[in-house]
């Protein structure tokens, strides 16, 4: 029986056999590395020998790849600069350049993140668990990147590990991310130490990155979430509503627009990255432009509401914006009506109703 080996330490190359002579008989093929221990698990019901293997190796230092929803990445304890060391230079990345911290379930992120801003609570709301990182404030450093994969498999090893664990994308710097276990094996072959082989990733396409540091939401790595995802999500909306949504409302809301923007000192089309966004709709109709009257009016105050098109307000609108702006006190009882939970949430435009 062999032993285990020890994690980090390179296998040797076994010796070529000498050819067979005998009745001409061909030479037998030269031996070949042999590849990581490469373990089949399934992602939906994985066998919790192979997950606390697996945790075993992350804790002892050694590098283990495994698949997350996303792409495949190598695992190494946080914590070991010696494992850390051997990531990096496996993976050939810059001193610089930090590794993502990947969660077992959102409770840790208390462990990495010196203070987590309401913008960053709403994406995990919304993505998580799921393919985002989040560049945070940093307890230890100034900021830190921390994700909370979905599926099974990288959470119950990284909960057994009992330690934080690194998981960059199982792949050289530069080239594409392995999808699948195959891939890691060509890629890394024996840098690694164990592999578990959950079949393809179900995304085949890395996280998005996104930082949270500052007044500003900067898209770092847009991937699967795009940035009008990602803005509508974390930011307060205001939702203004009238009849035909053809005049009174989207005029609303777009003065709305300008006022904060010159209050903020950015550009209107900037207020989604600081947290912002408006919207408008009606009671009835839909598809139809802005009224002349309107478009007229808004034009000599320097906004452009050529391009508005009416839509009916939803359900949804209502559950999902922060304030609710209704222009008449029949708007209002209409909105109340359909969702009567949101009540604190809705407020007349002017106090008197007209």
């Amino acid at each position: 029986r062999l032993a285990p080996r020890r994690p980090g330490a390179r296998r040797r190359r076994a010796a070529r056999p000498a050819p067979r002579a005998a009745r001409g008989r061909p030479a037998d093929p030269p031996a070949v590395e042999s590849p990581s221990p490469c373990l089949t698990v399934d992602p939906r019901s994985p066998d919790p020998s192979i997950l606390d293997r697996a945790a075993r190796t992350l804790r002892e230092g050694g590098l283990v790849a495994f698949p997350t929803e996303t792409v495949y990445g190598v695992g190494a304890n946080a914590r070991d600069p010696v494992a850390l060391a051997r990531l990096r230079r496996i993976k050939g990345r810059a001193p610089e350049k930090p590794f993502t911290i990947h969660l077992a379930d959102r409770a840790q992120v208390a462990m990495h993140a010196a203070s987590v801003p309401w913008r960053a609570r709403r994406l995990m709301d919304r993505y998580w668990p799921g393919p985002l990182t989040l560049i945070l404030p940093g307890r230890e450093s100034p900021t830190v990147g921390l994700r909370l994969p979905a599926g099974n498999v990288p959470q119950e090893v990284i909960r057994r590990a009992g330690v934080p664990v690194a998981l960059p994308s199982a792949n050289r710097a530069g080239a594409p991310p392995a999808t699948d276990a195959p891939a890691v094996l060509r890629t890394l072959g024996e840098e690694v130490d164990l592999v578990l082989d959950g079949g393809p990733a179900q995304r085949a396409n890395p996280s998005t990155v996104v930082r949270l540091t500052g007044p500003r939401l900067e898209l770092l790595r847009e991937g699967i979430l795009t940035r009008e995802m990602l803005e509508r999500t974390a930011s307060r909306t205001a939702l203004f509503v009238c009849t035909g949504n053809t005049c009174r409302s989207p005029m609303a809301e777009h003065l709305f627009l300008r006022h904060l923007a010159e209050r903020l000192g950015v550009a209107p089309a900037d207020l989604g990255a600081f947290g912002y966004r408006a919207c408008s709709a009606g009671l009835a109709g839909g598809g139809a432009p802005a009224s002349t009257p309107a478009v007229r009016a808004l034009a000599a105050r320097g906004c452009d509401l050529s391009g508005h098109r009416s839509r009916n307000l939803t359900r949804d609108d209502l559950l999902r914006a922060d304030l609710i702006l209704c222009v008449t006190r029949m708007h209002l009882a209409r909105c109340l009506e359909s969702v009567p939970e949101r009540a604190g949430a809705m407020h007349l435009l002017a106090s008197d109703g007209l």
